[in-house]
């Protein structure tokens, strides 16, 4: 039937959706409040989040669009959406605004009378970063920036760092950046200065810039690895319109210059950067007379750049970075937006704001030409049915998948950490190469794969750590197991959600289904690694995998996941490495490795309830076992590695027709017919009959259709 996902790996981030704040903000007229008292701790996610800078003008304002009425408040400059339905903005006057119905109502947080936000990133349905800029009384006109948090919705706020503008600034405007790139580390560029700390505490701190230069953006892909813009400050009351891009391999210690943007050092105007997770970088800057946009861009964090020449557009407002298959942008009515989207060879895309009256789309990146069509034409129906359109004062866009004259924004990637494949034809992923979060299907047997979410999707930045596993009952229905354990504050927490929906919105059903010893094992460190799995039998029959070393148990749940009990209890977890397949609710098998003189050995074990496991096979030694799948009872397959610690180790799959009492290996001749598999992270196997299989490596996805004999090749990320 199904199998285990594998024991923990490195933790990547995630979140999912939750209910917007239980208390709706008021139309009250007071000022935020700044409390300098410490802080209250919070969770924070270690993804990380694109803050988008604040540079937009004020929009042209229109009565409706496509019929639906506009909010009367200032325009919407900037905003930053949670899930499908909550999400906050910036106005014109530099107020927060509130929506919790896609974008069609903004209600006012707070008018921010002298501390107007300049931007925000939204961690969460209630905790908040923002950029504010407020006049300094104490020194006349000089203007001090504050970074803030909130963890109410913006009703207060929390100063976590504050930089005055330095007396000599630039003849380029600083784009306020802030990026939560893991759970103790953030990176914020305002008032032409770089920070660092903690994004909870005030510990935050300036970085040091080669030659003293101030920070235009920035851009950091973890917490080490980053990009930022520099300039020289003003000199003599003369700007010097000179741009530079820095590296740094090291969190901001050590510097690599790169490279100098502009024909010359006159005649550059505007100029950007954005980038994506995935070492996507682009800097987009114009001439000071002939407004021509350049765009740089780099596949390899910002060490090569391309150049090329983009159409007339104008004066540049916001350029805001597409990731995976979600591009957002503001817009006016009258409005340009220029989009490019990706390519397989670029995996990313840009959206550029600015002035006209058209939208113009390249379909295939960055690298071809443009195509233009009218603004107005954007299927906003279309889109507001599923969610997706979100419109506020402005006309704000957001498109997952291709309307009318839109292309596909990026290219559906194939699965890289889960597969599950529910009959020959429908099956669901997990992870691709941009997004290790993104849920994806197939309908075609895993022939092609379309992005159901995406960690900027509905479940969007909560304080969730990482994903377990994803399980589906049917095209509709399906489990997700949510592991938010961390090595910093032993908090240990494993949630199940639910979805009706095919995975696009998912509903909590148990915040803590780890029982209470394991929770304290965690929490007093003796509890090493957290590792989950999930099987489903029906709509209420469950099983869940939960644990580590050296406690780990299998427990059942009768009511779709809301309560659980033990089922079996290991107190000595059998291996660094284990894979588990049930064919049955109360009839699992459990491949483990042992070591033994340094030659791995592979065993399996019979699971019954409240028995101890049964060993009933051991192959010989220097057999790994790599995956396990019983899509019947007394039918399994099992994918080992023979000299598995080798530069080439030998990939064998075997067939058991008696429960696993015996194997054969002669109906498959790895040499002949088996895949090359090229993975040392453990493949993921599954077979879902006697002729239905597949393989998942890291250099893609193995379909057979005759048991095994012969295998295909899907694709890879």
């Amino acid at each position: 039937m199904k199998r285990f996902l594998r024991w923990a790996c490195p933790i990547m981030a995630m979140s999912l959706l939750v209910s917007a704040c239980a208390t709706a903000p008021q139309y009250s007229e007071h000022v935020n409040t700044l409390e300098n008292a410490s802080p209250v701790q919070n969770h924070v996610q270690n993804q990380p989040l694109h803050f988008h800078s604040s540079l937009l003008q004020p929009l042209h304002k229109t009565a409706t669009i496509e019929g639906l009425p506009m909010h009367p408040s200032p325009a919407v400059t900037q905003l930053d959406f949670v899930t499908g339905a909550v999400g906050f903005a910036i106005n014109d006057r530099g107020g927060l605004e509130e929506s919790v119905d896609g974008g069609r109502h903004f209600r006012l947080q707070n008018k921010m009378p002298g501390l107007p936000l300049q931007s925000l990133s939204a961690v969460g349905s209630k905790t908040l970063f923002a950029v504010a800029s407020t006049a300094d009384e104490q020194s006349s006109p000089s203007v001090a920036q504050k970074l803030l948090y909130s963890e109410d919705c913006g009703v207060h706020w929390t100063t976590l760092a504050s930089v005055k503008e330095k007396s000599s600034p630039t003849a380029f405007q600083v784009q306020p950046t802030l990026q939560i790139v893991s759970s103790d580390r953030g990176f914020a560029t305002f008032a032409g200065e770089l920070l660092t700390g903690h994004p909870v505490k005030s510990h935050w701190h300036s970085i040091a810039i080669p030659h003293h230069w101030a920070v235009l953006s920035s851009y950091f892909f973890n917490d080490r690895q980053g990009v930022i813009l520099a300039t020289p400050r003003l000199q003599k009351n003369q700007p010097l319109r000179k741009v530079s891009l820095y590296r740094t391999t090291d969190g901001g210690h050590d510097w690599t210059y790169v490279r100098a943007f502009g024909r010359s050092a006159h005649t550059l105007d505007n100029v950007f950067l954005c980038g994506t997770p995935n070492g996507q970088v682009w800097v987009l800057f114009q001439s000071l007379y002939s407004m021509s946009l350049w765009i740089a861009h780099s596949s390899d964090g910002g060490i090569d750049f391309s150049l090329q020449k983009a159409p007339s557009v104008g004066a540049i407002h916001h350029v805001i970075p597409s990731t995976v298959d979600v591009t957002s942008a503001v817009a006016g009515a009258h409005g340009r937006l220029y989009i490019t989207t990706a390519s397989a060879q670029s995996a990313g895309g840009i959206a550029v704001l600015s002035q006209g009256g058209k939208q113009v789309v390249s379909s295939d990146g960055w690298r071809s030409g443009w195509e233009m069509t009218d603004i107005d034409r954007v299927g906003v129906h279309d889109w507001m049915a599923t969610g997706n359109t979100l419109l506020g004062e402005s006309l704000i866009l957001h498109a997952t998948h291709a309307t009318g004259p839109w292309q596909q924004l990026s290219p559906a990637m194939t699965p890289t950490r889960q597969i599950d494949f529910i009959s020959a034809n429908v099956g669901f992923g997990l992870g691709n190469a941009m997004d290790p979060n993104a849920l994806l299907s197939t309908a075609n047997g895993g022939q092609t794969w379309s992005v159901v979410t995406t960690s900027s999707g509905p479940y969007a930045r909560q304080p969730f750590h990482k994903i377990d596993t994803v399980r589906f009952l049917s095209r509709q229905i399906g489990w997700m197991e949510v592991d938010t354990w961390t090595q910093s504050n032993r908090t240990p927490s494993v949630s199940l959600w639910m979805t009706h929906t095919g995975g696009v919105s998912w509903q909590p059903i148990s915040m803590q289904i780890l029982p209470h010893a394991m929770q304290q094992e965690a929490q007093s460190g003796n509890l090493l690694f957290l590792h989950n799995a999930l099987e489903v039998f029906s709509k209420n029959r469950l099983l869940l995998q939960i644990g580590g070393f050296p406690t780990y148990e299998f427990r059942f749940s009768d009511n779709g996941g809301k309560t659980t009990h033990a089922f079996f209890t290991g107190r000595k977890a059998p291996a660094s490495w284990a894979s588990v397949s049930f064919p049955q609710p109360e009839n699992g098998y459990l491949l483990t490795t042992t070591n033994r003189d340094n030659l791995p050995r592979a065993q399996l074990y019979q699971i019954r309830p409240k028995m101890t496991a049964t060993r009933l096979y051991r192959w010989k030694n220097d057999v790994a076992g790599e995956g396990l799948s019983f899509p019947q009872p007394q039918i399994g397959y099992a994918l080992l590695a023979k000299h598995p610690f080798s530069e080439h180790p030998l990939f064998l799959l075997e067939r058991t027709t008696d429960g696993g009492r015996t194997w054969s290996v002669e109906t498959f001749p790895p040499t002949v017919t088996f895949p090359p598999i090229a993975n040392r992270n453990h493949p993921e196997l599954q077979f879902i009959n006697r002729m239905d299989g597949w393989i998942l490596t890291s250099d893609g996805i193995w379909r057979t259709t005759d048991g095994g004999i012969h295998w295909t090749f899907l694709g890879g990320a």
